[in-house]
């Protein structure tokens, strides 16, 4: 575990900058938010979330979360539960989605998103308990110092990932140090890959799933 602080130093000591002479710290805190965005797209164990929440009846759109999805799942992402079963939906394209909605009413069997917000087809006839599955999104910590106490999942769980990242990035993009830069950038891939080796075994089924509609 790790603070964002606590990485801010680690990042500046192996720059070999520990005052922030070369690379101010601001700009070592800006880094480190670019590279937690940077593998925020990954799908690992501790940045998955699960809520469940109440659709309105008749209206399609997915009430708002307590976290910010960067995205939903395909498979598994909104589900239905009602009477005792769970019914889960499908992801379909922005135009599938036009072409079947005739504003039927019923359990709801489709989802897509756009203009920032998730649409549910058919349009739900009660106030069906639904529950959602995704990743989180993160908001960037400050850079001015205000929040070097502070921890997300990233940091907490996959310290090294974000801080070989930093490094590989700063040392392309400040020091122009290609060897480094690569040096680190491969330190990262391994790191990700452990972290990836880690979720398959808590979170895999070791099947194969072929999805069918």
């Amino acid at each position: 575990m790790a603070t964002f602080g606590t990485l801010i130093t680690k990042a500046s000591t192996r720059l070999k900058d520990a005052n922030n002479t070369a690379v101010s710290r601001p700009d070592v805190a800006a880094t480190i938010n670019d590279a937690i965005s940077h593998w925020s797209d990954e799908r690992f164990w501790f940045n998955e979330f699960q809520e469940t929440v109440t659709l309105v009846q008749n209206d399609p759109i997915l009430p708002a979360l307590s976290v910010t999805p960067l995205f939903l799942f395909d498979q598994g992402g909104i589900v239905i539960d009602y009477a005792q079963t769970r019914w889960p939906t499908r992801k379909v394209s922005s135009d599938e989605y036009d072409r079947m909605n005739v504003e039927g009413r019923g359990i709801p069997f489709a989802w897509t998103y756009r203009d920032g917000q998730y649409e549910l087809y058919w349009y739900p006839d009660a106030a069906y308990s639904t529950i959602v599955r995704g990743v989180k999104a993160y908001t960037p910590f400050a850079t001015d110092g205000s929040q070097d106490s502070q921890s997300n999942d990233f940091t907490n769980e996959a310290a090294d990932l974000i801080l070989y990242e930093t490094l590989s990035r700063l040392f392309g993009e400040f020091r122009q140090d290609p060897k480094m830069e690569e040096y680190y950038a491969n330190r990262a891939l391994n790191e990700k890959a452990m972290l990836k080796t880690r979720t398959r075994r808590l979170v895999g089924t070791g099947r194969i799933q072929v999805e069918g509609f």
